[in-house]
């Protein structure tokens, strides 16, 4: 299998296992995001941190070990169990026991059978605790400042009390919007820098494909280099004109990468699909940046180490190439450092003149 073939494997792989495990996490077997009705059968035990957008119910019995959070209605029946954290905006009953604290924007039910073993916060609306219910951390009922409530997948939401159902949904679509906002503009520049310069795009990709350790290094190291030269110009308080300079001139090279590795990864998605006619470079790069890009933004809200470990080589890559192709106006004919013996190249040795 040649280098080529190789890295497209990798990367399609890649990708998609990173990809895959939130975008299909309705399942039953590990946490997620869910939409629609969520149920955990009586008996039933489910582990991973949870995002429900819709009604949730945790019959008898059942075993939650995770944090749970829940846009809508929340019941809780007698004898479930949540080994984690809660978070409800909606109204909520509760007759098992959760080993976490509680965070709720919206009526509250204690039933005589509940147990809550950390805090309970409840946001502007009331709260009933039937005898025998117990809550052995603090209780505070919220009317004026609201809670926070920690998203699994989403982040630190603030509920204000005052601004309701509506306000925190408009703050979470908001979240959302922003998300999509950036793939808008990831969509538009790559349009526009496909169709400007479709040659050069094509060079950078195949210098991807071609050589990727040393366009990883190269662009690694440009990376680090240029964060380096941007910190040190900022402290200098009178140079931070130059240190914007250097800043886009950085940015606009790593877009260009960017795109140049989606237009790559869209080619070779499309070749796995096998049509009869080869779609545009504009539609192939369009597919793969969107690809990249809504992996990106994905696993920025999962966590920032994963970022690192998964975006920033991913942007190293697209970055070497373009230095390495000078923008995509010549080809890389570097080759590879090192050749095998069966190809029966050997590299050139310099003639040296006494």
């Amino acid at each position: 299998m040649n280098t080529r073939r190789m890295l497209s494997l990798v990367m399609v792989a890649l990708l998609f296992l990173v990809w895959a495990p939130s975008a299909l996490a309705a399942g039953t077997e590990g946490g997620g995001v869910h939409f629609g009705p969520y149920t955990l059968a009586a008996g039933e035990s489910i582990s991973g941190d949870l995002l429900v957008i819709g009604p949730v119910v945790i019959e008898s019995d059942a075993t939650f070990d995770g944090d749970l959070s829940v846009f809508g209605p929340f019941t809780m029946e007698e004898g479930a169990l949540l080994d984690g954290d809660l978070s409800v905006f909606g109204d909520a009953t509760i007759a098992g026991t959760v080993t976490g604290d509680c965070a709720i924007a919206g009526p509250v039910v204690l039933r005589s059978t509940a147990v809550i073993e950390g805090d309970l916060a409840v946001a502007g609306k009331s709260l009933v605790q039937e005898d025998g219910a117990t809550v052995y951390g603090d209780i505070e009922e919220e009317s004026g400042d609201g809670v926070s409530v920690d998203v699994p997948y989403a982040g630190t939401f603030e509920v204000d009390a005052h601004e309701g159902r509506g306000g925190f949904a408009l703050r979470l679509l908001w979240t959302l919007m922003k998300s999509g906002l950036l793939l808008v503009v990831a969509l538009l520049f790559t349009v526009m820098i496909v169709t400007l310069w479709p040659k050069e795009v094509e060079t950078i990709g195949e210098t991807i494909a071609a050589a990727p350790p040393i366009t990883f290094a190269i662009g690694l190291a440009v990376l680090i280099a240029a964060a380096l030269v941007i910190l040190l110009l900022t402290l200098t308080v009178c140079l931070i004109p130059l240190a914007f300079v250097v800043a886009v001139a950085v940015g606009v090279g790593v877009a260009v990468g960017w795109v140049a590795l989606g237009a790559l990864i869209g080619r070779k998605l499309l070749d796995l699909v096998q049509l009869k006619k080869r779609p545009s470079p504009v539609v192939e790069a369009l597919i793969g940046t969107f690809f990249i890009t809504s992996m990106a933004v994905l696993i920025n809200i999962v966590s920032d180490c994963l970022v690192v470990i998964l975006v920033w080589p991913l942007a190293a890559l697209g970055t070497g190439a373009v230095l390495l192709t000078r923008f995509g106006t010549m080809p890389y004919l570097g080759g590879p450092i090192f050749t095998s013996a069966e190809e029966g190249e050997s590299l050139p040795v310099p003639s040296s003149e006494s």
